[in-house]
Formats: structure tokens, C-alpha cells, sequence
């Protein structure tokens, strides 16, 4: 397994802090590693490669759109239904009060002008 220089830092980093955590465990991994040195790893612990990735990244982010599209239709067909419910009957609205023409009470007869 070949890795670049940054992963082999962090797995030094990982080393140290569990020998300083843990000096048992770190023991223990250590006599694993020394018993199985020139052992292959098996198939089905293997990381896929690249194009494996690829593939897998491309249908997780496939069933991850579909996910979202569902949830985005669940929740506004929900938030439909609540504001439906929240909302009040409608009532017809409210007659408006008869206004009086300029000079002229409300409810006064109009006649023509100058008889009144």
C-alpha cells in the first residue's frame, strides 16, 4: 500500500498518541503487524480503487439527491396541510357603511339640489 506523504504524518500522529494513550494496545497492534508482515490483505478489506470510488461516490450522491427531492416534497405538502388547517374560515366581507355626499348627513333622503 503506497501512501503520499501527508497520510503517513497523520498515521505517525495516530501512532503517538496511542502509545501515549494506551501503551498495552499499541502493543498489542504492534506483535499483529510484526505475526502478519508478509501476508496479503484480503479482498473484501480492501479499499476500492479509484474508479470504484467513483462510481460509488456518483450513486451515493445519486440516492442523495433523490432523498432530498422526497423530503422536499413530504415537507411542503405538510406545510401545505398545516396552513390549511391554521388558517380561519373565510367570511363574506363586512358591508361598508354608506358614506354621505359632501354636505349631507348619512341616511338623508337626496333630492335635487336646493331642496334641502
Amino acid at each position: 500500500m503506497s501512501l503520499n506523504y501527508r497520510q503517513r504524518h497523520r498515521l505517525r500522529l495516530v501512532k503517538a498518541g496511542l502509545r501515549r494513550s494506551d501503551p498495552l494496545l499499541c502493543a498489542m497492534f504492534g506483535m499483529f503487524g510484526r505475526l502478519y508482515k508478509g501476508e496479503g490483505m484480503p479482498a473484501w478489506e480492501q479499499v476500492p480503487t479509484s474508479p470504484d470510488r467513483g462510481r460509488i461516490a456518483a450513486r451515493g450522491a445519486a440516492v442523495l439527491a433523490a432523498m432530498a427531492a422526497v423530503f422536499s416534497a413530504v415537507l411542503t405538502a405538510a406545510l401545505v396541510a398545516v396552513t390549511a388547517m391554521r388558517r380561519p374560515p373565510r367570511h363574506p366581507p363586512a358591508p361598508m357603511p354608506e358614506r354621505a355626499p359632501h354636505g349631507r348627513e348619512a341616511g338623508e333622503p337626496q333630492g335635487p339640489p336646493g331642496h334641502g
